[in-house]
């Protein structure tokens, strides 16, 4: 049977106990029945929570997040294994928790239709930029806000990830250069609070300040 098969392999990558592959088995085919998810099998679920558990999420998160990637697997149209890893991707790039799945598969939904783009164009984009948003404090919703603009403004994929990736990197001065051409520009940075925190304000302060220079 497939699903023993897939199980199995579940298994033998996760050294689950039995209590544990219990309570997947179940999932498995709770899924499986799931009406929301009508073009699911059982096996398909199995399938999704192997990938989540080679991208090294524990077997509770597993449980909670397989709904978010069959779902964003449904609509996308992606295979099980890309959902999952782009579920995965954000789970641990954000540190979120498993049942935070349905809040990616929404943001990542909301964003494709505000941007008319592809759900897969800002799951590549989160890819690149993801990591460092968490470094520096940019939450996830403000995360995804930014790239819809991107998107919007015609910048998709890892082209705007990796663009916004490096906007998040300069937003703090590593040389003594950039401090002082920051520092005239009477750009105010609160060293107490994550850059990201302050992005929305670091925003605003660089569009007055370089409205005064005038044109160049």
């Amino acid at each position: 049977e497939d699903l023993t098969r897939q199980l199995n392999i579940f298994q033998s990558v996760s050294n689950a106990t039995a209590a544990q592959m219990q309570l997947v088995s179940d999932k498995a085919r709770q899924l499986g029945a799931d009406l929301e998810l009508p073009a699911t099998s059982a096996t398909d679920a199995a399938e999704a929570m192997t990938e989540l558990q080679k991208a090294g999420l524990s077997v509770n998160d597993i449980l909670a997040a397989s709904k978010g990637v069959l779902q964003l697997s449904a609509a996308a149209d992606l295979s099980n294994v890309d959902a999952a890893k782009i579920i995965a991707t954000q789970l641990n790039a954000f540190r979120l928790a498993g049942s935070e799945a349905g809040r990616i598969v929404d943001l990542l939904a909301g964003a494709s239709i505000a941007a008319q783009g592809e759900i897969t164009d800002f799951a590549l984009a989160f890819q690149q930029v993801s990591a460092v948003a968490n470094q520096v404090g940019l939450p996830l919703e403000t995360t995804t806000a930014l790239l819809t603009q991107f998107a919007k403004a015609g910048l998709r994929g890892s082209d705007a990830g990796t663009s916004l990736r490096t906007l998040l990197l300069r937003l703090v001065p590593t040389t003594k250069a950039a401090a002082d051409a920051q520092e005239s520009l009477g750009i105010s940075l609160d060293k107490s609070l994550p850059s990201g925190a302050q992005f929305i304000n670091l925003v605003d302060q660089y569009t007055v300040a370089l409205a005064k220079l005038g044109p160049i």
